[in-house]
């Protein structure tokens, strides 16, 4: 990808893209996920029987010019801080956008959001004085037809579950693309869905805390615009309102360019971009509407004991499992 207007140079995207130093981390990191073998056959049966299971439990020369159109946070630093855009309006509605963390630009062309990437980038400032971009986007038609998103391992979410064919997992989100400069970091959150995140260009670091230790990460409300946004910062924790930080322990996953990543709904992540990153989400949910789930939790007042601290990756072919 390259851009040469506007100030920008001729240079590929990753070389002339706006970068910055990663913050320390300092919370402990009590080890790496473990690896298995996702390149033979029979590894992966067992590894697409192992994550149904843990689910049911938790161009030419020729072609037309298109315009692609794609969703851009905009934030005043590298700390992307991700928020709901259904709860914007309100927010809009007494406070200024200069004043939000960030703000979603739904409609940037491609060779624009190129241009914004790039440092010495003459382009007047969309929201804040200094700003910084994000892509968080569907995938476009033109993407999707090199991308197979049908096989292994995503199809083992889809394949219905063996003793009820009424569980199992549907796609809950659309394939998403995420392109981020080097340095940029997402705060701590946890997402409501079973997600794969598969990396394209580039190196991406997350630190996971499990859900049990969720309540003392002190996730926003869901009233407020920051949900499921955590008020801890592993890279700057203020001790006075966690005085236990030290004694949470995160999981570390390092993901290069062929990584899948597969971690289960209210794992609380940090992410940074190690390089100018790409990657693509792809996110499932259980088949049945959640109504009929609640009616049969309320129904059964014994509490079960779930596979919910469990997490699995994919790395380089290979399965990655914690």
């Amino acid at each position: 990808m390259q851009a040469s207007a506007n100030g920008t140079s001729d240079k590929p995207l990753d070389e002339a893209a706006v970068s910055g130093p990663l913050p320390e981390i300092h919370c402990s990191v009590r080890g790496s996920v473990e690896i298995l073998d996702w390149r033979k056959q029979e590894e992966q049966r067992e590894a697409q029987r192992r994550l149904r299971q843990y689910a049911a439990q938790s161009s030419g020369n020729d072609a037309a010019p298109v315009l692609i159109k794609v969703k851009v946070r905009v934030a005043p630093s590298l700390r992307f801080t991700f928020v709901e855009p259904r709860l914007m309006p309100f927010y809009l509605a007494f406070w200024s956008p200069q004043s939000a963390p960030s703000m979603l630009v739904p409609g940037m062309p491609l060779h624009e959001f190129a241009l914004r990437m790039q440092s010495g980038c003459k382009l007047p400032p969309l929201v804040y004085p200094e700003e910084f971009y994000y892509m968080q986007s569907p995938l476009w038609p033109e993407i999707l037809q090199d991308v197979d998103l049908t096989g292994p391992p995503f199809n083992c979410m889809l394949q219905p579950d063996e003793s009820n064919a009424e569980e199992g997992m549907a796609v809950r989100q659309v394939a998403r693309m995420w392109l981020s400069p080097q340095g940029a970091v997402s705060p701590l959150h946890y997402d409501g869905h079973t997600s794969f995140l598969t990396q394209i260009r580039g190196r991406k670091r997350l630190l996971f805390f499990p859900p049990s230790d969720l309540d003392r990460l002190q996730p926003y409300p869901s009233w407020n615009i920051l949900r499921r946004r955590c008020r801890l910062d592993p890279a700057k924790p203020d001790l006075k309102r966690f005085p236990y930080f030290h004694q949470l322990t995160a999981m570390e996953a390092i993901l290069e360019p062929g990584d899948t990543l597969f971690f289960p709904p209210r794992w609380a992540h940090y992410t940074e971009s190690l390089d100018l990153s790409v990657s693509i989400t792809y996110r499932f949910g259980p088949r049945r509407p959640a109504t009929a789930r609640l009616v049969q939790a309320l129904s059964c007042l014994k509490l079960r004991k779930s596979g919910a601290n469990q997490m699995h990756t994919m790395h380089c072919g290979k399965l990655l499992a914690a």
